[in-house]
Formats: C-alpha cells, structure tokens, sequence
C-alpha cells in the first residue's frame, strides 16, 4: 500500500482519534455565533428598560406648576359632569 499523505486508510485497524482544535468544546456549531439564545432572552428587558427610561425622562421634564395643576382640575372636572361639585371642594381646600 502506498501512503499518499492524507492518512484516509492505512490499513492499520487502529485508526488515531480525531484531534480536537476547538478548545474542548465538542458542542455543535449550527448557530454560527456563541450565546445566540441569549441576546433574544435580554431583547424584551433591554427594550423595557429603553421605555421605562424615555418616560421617566419625560415625566422629569413636565413642569409642575400651579397653572399645571389648575388646569388639569378643570378639565378633570369639565370631563366627569357628576362630580364636578367634589372636584370644586377641593379646589377650594387646598392642600
């Protein structure tokens, strides 16, 4: 038999076992990148961060002024007709 240099078939019933050039990791590549699981775990937490940020932003940014709060009563009270009266109470009490 003559050995062309890719070692297919020897001959030898001892055959050497595949060497392993991955670091030891024997699991498959079918995925292509390392963890692609987990990024789609952390997509819904990261996006409700991202939201939960923007609105407290925003809530930060409302000035809360007496105006603010006057009008938003009126409207309040224009918007619900049979509790207009209560809202009227205690827009005269004050804190």
């Amino acid at each position: 038999m003559t050995n062309t240099g890719d070692n297919s078939n020897t001959g030898d019933k001892e055959k050497e076992a595949p060497v392993n050039t991955n670091g030891g990791n024997t699991a498959s590549n079918s995925s292509g990148e390392p963890f692609s699981g987990y990024n789609d775990l952390l997509l819904p937490f990261v996006l409700r961060f991202l939201l939960l940020s923007v609105a407290m932003l925003l809530r930060c940014l409302v000035y809360v002024d007496a105006y603010f709060i006057l009008s938003t009563l009126i409207l309040y009270t224009f918007s619900t007709a049979t509790r207009s009266s209560q809202i009227a109470n205690v827009m005269l009490k004050g804190p």
